[in-house]
């Protein structure tokens, strides 16, 4: 097993290489990490949220760490949401001020300035690129937490099932996916339960994933393909 010193100093080194990368300093930094409630876990139904995972292969010396990062920089442990939930809260509210540090590509779902640290990549999200990459995970799902999205639907696909439509025509082509590709008479609640499950929350109070669904279950007919426009406002 490696010696707590050894992963505190990877840590220490991490963090420390992504400061000097940005030129910032130390008072501009706060680590989010997630609590132990997530209220994703509740919500999923279909499969359990994460149920996936083997807590035999957490990181060595974990909670050695998350205390040492405490007691080094600024740091946000959530409550009820997860730390991914938590930037893009922060990111809502820094705005051109924060730049999101990790190599998850989920976090693409959230616009703002983006840095990928192990690539050493600084990059834009603007809000076109976030809705797209929200509507192609609510496609495809998500294996790493447990989310199943629509079965046989890869990235590869997922981003040829919306070429050709505008941004205002991905999700309605989503929904339409849903009705004809789930299988299930209940699409429309599964697709409310994926949503929910994916989509990264902007305000602490966050009903986008209901006021983008609003009125999308009579797909058959006339839709509304403004109400997504709200998300970002």
């Amino acid at each position: 097993m490696e010696p707590v010193e050894h992963a505190l100093h990877n840590a220490k080194t991490l963090v420390e290489g992504i400061i000097k990368a940005l030129k910032i300093s130390d008072m501009d930094v706060t680590l989010y990490l997630s609590g132990g409630k997530n209220f994703r876990y509740d919500i999923a139904k279909t499969r359990p949220y994460k149920g996936n995972r083997d807590d035999s292969q957490r990181p060595t010396h974990e909670e050695a760490i998350r205390t040492y990062l405490k007691s080094k920089w600024n740091t946000v442990v959530t409550d009820g949401i997860e730390a991914d939930d938590a930037l893009g809260i922060a990111m809502s509210k820094y705005g051109a001020d924060g730049v999101i540090c990790s190599v998850d590509k989920d976090l693409d779902m959230i616009p703002g300035k983006h840095y990928n640290f192990v690539e050493d990549i600084e990059y834009e999200v603007d809000e076109e690129l976030a809705w797209r990459t929200f509507c192609k995970q609510l496609l495809t799902g998500d294996s790493t937490d447990n989310i199943p999205g629509l079965k046989g639907i890869g990235g590869a696909k997922a981003e040829k099932m919306l070429e050709g439509f505008t941004r205002d025509e991905w999700f309605p082509e989503v929904v339409a996916n849903y009705a004809r590709r789930s299988g299930r008479t209940d699409w429309f609640e599964y697709l409310r339960e994926q949503a929910k499950l994916i989509w990264i929350m902007r305000h602490p109070t966050d009903p986008e994933v209901d006021m983008m669904l609003e009125g999308m279950d009579a797909y058959g007919g006339e839709v509304d393909e403004t109400v997504q426009t709200d998300l970002f406002g």
